[in-house]
């Protein structure tokens, strides 16, 4: 099996990309629901509701890119969903609708300025 290099990735909303992506990250889950029963000796468990939730780590361009990291600041704003693709490779992504739950700024004296947007999915996430 070939390994993918992270090179390839991408992060868009809807068929916009997002300028300046230095890394995303994505956290799919499931919670587990106890289903042990008195007498049982190890804990049982079944497969409840499912979620996910992802990060965008940019280079700051929020003036220039309008249709990436403007759009994502103004959705979180307003408390508007995105659809957030996240991509891990040419044509590989995960996809969903999703709000922008925080933005992170760092302006550092002795680097570039950077920001973070985490994201909650609301619905599916799929993976095409």
């Amino acid at each position: 099996m070939a390994a993918i290099a992270g090179k390839d990735g991408s992060a868009k909303i809807g068929a916009n990309t997002i300028a300046e992506v230095t890394s995303w990250s994505m956290d799919l889950s499931t919670d587990m629901l106890d289903s042990t029963s008195l007498g049982d000796d190890w804990r049982e468990y079944i497969p409840g509701l499912n979620g996910a939730t992802a990060n965008v780590e940019v280079k700051w361009d929020l003036p220039n890119d309008t249709n990436g990291q403007t759009a994502l600041q103004n959705a979180m704003l307003n408390g508007t969903p995105v659809t957030l693709n996240l991509y891990v490779n040419g044509s590989n992504y995960y996809s969903g609708s999703a709000y922008i739950s925080n933005l992170n700024v760092e302006t550092p004296v002795e680097d570039k300025v950077s920001a973070t947007f985490d994201a909650q999915y609301s619905g599916a996430v799929t993976y095409n």
